[in-house]
């Protein structure tokens, strides 16, 4: 975590194991955007590097587990829907939240996140697992692919 102090970085994971206790002990229905995109920055916000992560949602959108599916270089992150859909096969999960973040702190989507994320989906649907959002993380903001319509 680049330009955190010790204490600073403790804070932020004592913030994470918080949220992540309020979605996955309390089961917390996910479709609460505000609650899943602090969440995700606080998860994303800080690498140096792209990280591919993913929220493993249940029927009701209450979360199973959070991972880091694909990790890559500063500006760069590749994806493959085969590897999404093993963690949900494993984790039993029926719906999906992608998220990533840009480093450069930029939160717009590139093409090939957009280009990506259909492929995944498109994957994921014949699978009967629904990838609901795909979320991109800058500096103190983040997008939504499906609020901005392109999913």
């Amino acid at each position: 975590m680049k330009d955190f102090t010790t204490e600073e970085q403790g804070i932020i994971s004592q913030a994470i194991a918080i949220l992540n206790g309020k979605l996955k002990n309390e089961k917390i229905n996910c479709n609460n955007s505000v609650l899943v995109k602090t969440f995700l920055r606080l998860q994303l916000e800080k690498c140096e590097r792209e990280h591919l992560g993913a929220l493993y949602l249940d029927n009701q959108l209450r979360l199973i587990e959070y991972r880091i599916v694909f990790s890559g270089a500063v500006n760069y992150c590749t994806m493959s829907p085969r590897e999404f859909a093993k963690d949900a096969l494993t984790l039993n999960a029926t719906n999906i939240i992608l998220a990533h973040n840009h480093p450069s702190g930029d939160d717009t989507p590139s093409h090939e996140d957009i280009k990506a994320t259909l492929k995944a989906r498109d994957a994921l649907n014949l699978l009967e697992i629904n990838v609901l959002d795909h979320f991109v993380v800058g500096h103190n903001q983040i997008s939504s692919l499906s609020e901005m319509g392109l999913i």
